[in-house]
């Protein structure tokens, strides 16, 4: 059970991917193998922003790579490139550490909006 947010069921396959997205403002990829890239190249296509845990391994180093070589900053609005990468890379050996991550994304969602 869930203590916030909502349960939505949908379809295997593409379903499992688009309509999420259809329903998210920002997408934070942990580890993977596959279906994650797969959701990162959706998100990054409907201009929703993406936060890869670098240090999870898996395909969020594939898509930290590649948002740093093709940085889309239509989508990042009012983040710079650098800070976004050294914030995200940082390595996670402590619930702490994951903390600190997140409370780097949600100072990007912040900028963000503004």
């Amino acid at each position: 059970m869930f203590e916030s947010g909502n349960v939505f069921y949908v379809n295997e396959g593409i379903d499992e991917w688009t309509k999420s997205l259809n329903l998210a403002d920002y997408v934070i990829l942990i580890g993977g193998i596959g279906g994650t890239y797969s959701t990162y190249k959706l998100a990054i296509k409907e201009n929703i922003p993406v936060f890869p845990f670098f240090d999870t391994k898996g395909d969020t180093i594939r898509v930290y790579k590649e948002l740093y070589e093709n940085w889309p900053s239509e989508v990042y609005k009012n983040i710079p490139k650098e800070e976004f990468f050294n914030l995200l890379s940082k390595e996670i050996n402590s619930k702490e550490d994951v903390i600190e991550i997140l409370n780097s994304i949600k100072y990007f969602i912040d900028k963000i909006k503004n």
